[in-house]
């Protein structure tokens, strides 16, 4: 099958540019020929306010990027990814003029939030049932804490949305039943909404040597809930705490590490190296407060056997539940992770080794390259590729 993936990488790359490329390499290992259309919002740097303003709502230029792919590529298929904000309407126009059947992945919210989160103010917010008529995100300043730039980003989702209208994709696919949930709203009605996961490289093993302490990644901000993680390591100092990461709260990890024996931080490190870490590690946890539409933490934790501890609220909940809702906790009392991780470190070898094989097994079931290919392949086949 010859497929064209369409994406627009931002400009810190981070899970979902990892889960792209993942999709990319799941089919091509089944034998099918993948081509990626990528544009950075990097390009977006060197632009007066003015261009970037056109480059965004002016579909002309992304409508002849694609074109010229589609013409290039021939595909049978396409696959879009993230669209925005240089590809949006005029790449959905570019599938229309071609007749070039496609189908969308749903990573985020953004069809229903214009910041793509639901999270304003520390809290869920869901005030806003479509993106394209967000007025109250407007007067809010949501998108980039800017009245202005949530306009235009408002403005981008009702041009997309009128493309898309017209030219709808032959299935959505979303990251998880939450994503589907909060975003079918705002959907072309009719169209089959899908559930496929994203997928997670990995070829590595469970550690088969000791593993020892406690381990945070991710962005070290309100709401990944890094007050609860540096509260829980101030309050064990009998165990080791490694936090891998960056952010608007860098500040009260580094005087948490500062202050404590039992704290590291390093600011990035690579994919590869942070996998070794999970692997060496008895425990991951995820204080996320927010309403993660996926949870790569938690299943690249899953990939190397070490038993994820995450908030019980968004995508990550979805993932633990399908081996042990006990590990979903609720994000409000420090206390209960104190307790829960205690009693997950006290497990002895054989303990923890079943709990270690039942995260692996559910990552080899749900979470792998080759399974994810199976699933994407069975998707284009089912509604787009010879369904015209």
């Amino acid at each position: 099958m010859r497929i064209l993936v369409l994406h627009n990488d931002y400009q810190q790359a981070g899970g979902e540019t990892m889960s792209v490329q993942a999709e990319i390499a799941s089919l091509q290992a089944r034998g099918h020929d993948v081509n990626i259309l990528q544009i950075s919002n990097d390009t977006l740097n060197s632009m007066t306010r003015k261009e970037a303003l056109e480059r965004v709502l002016r579909p002309k230029f992304s409508f002849d990027l694609v074109n010229d792919a589609l013409q290039k590529n021939s595909p049978e298929i396409v696959h879009a990814q993230n669209l925005f904000p240089l590809l949006g309407a005029g790449a959905i126009n570019a599938l229309y003029s071609n007749r070039i059947p496609w189908v969308r992945s749903l990573r985020n919210f953004r069809k229903r939030c214009l910041s793509a989160n639901l999270f304003r103010e520390g809290e869920t917010c869901t005030i806003c049932k479509t993106s394209r008529t967000a007025l109250k995100g407007i007067a809010k300043g949501c998108y980039r804490d800017s009245k202005a730039q949530s306009a235009v980003a408002l403005a981008y989702a009702r041009q997309e949305y009128a493309a898309e209208r017209r030219y709808p994709p032959k299935a959505y696919v979303a990251v998880s039943e939450l994503v589907a949930h909060e975003v079918q709203e705002s959907l072309v009605p009719g169209i089959p909404l899908v559930i496929k996961p994203n997928a997670v490289r990995n070829n590595a093993s469970p550690s088969k040597t000791s593993r020892s302490g406690v381990l945070f990644v991710g962005r070290l901000e309100g709401h990944k809930g890094i007050d609860i993680a540096v509260a829980m390591a101030r309050a064990m100092p009998d165990v080791s705490f490694t936090f891998v990461g960056d952010g608007p709260e860098s500040g009260v990890v580094g005087a948490a590490e500062l202050s404590g024996q039992n704290i590291t931080w390093f600011r990035r490190l690579q994919n590869t190296k942070v996998l070794e870490l999970m692997a060496a590690s008895q425990l991951v946890i995820a204080p996320s407060r927010w309403m993660e539409p996926f949870g790569r933490v938690a299943v690249e934790s899953m990939s190397v056997g070490t038993i994820p501890l995450v908030g019980n609220v968004g995508g990550m909940r979805e993932i633990v539940e399908k081996f042990d809702k006990s590990l979903a906790l609720p994000v409000d009392n420090v206390y209960d992770w104190i307790s829960k991780s205690r009693c997950i470190l006290s497990m002895d070898e054989s303990e923890y080794r079943l709990h270690s094989a039942s995260c692996f097994s559910a990552y080899q079931e749900h979470y792998t390259v080759r399974t994810n290919g199976v699933l994407l392949e069975e998707i284009f086949e089912k509604y787009a590729v010879g369904n015209d």
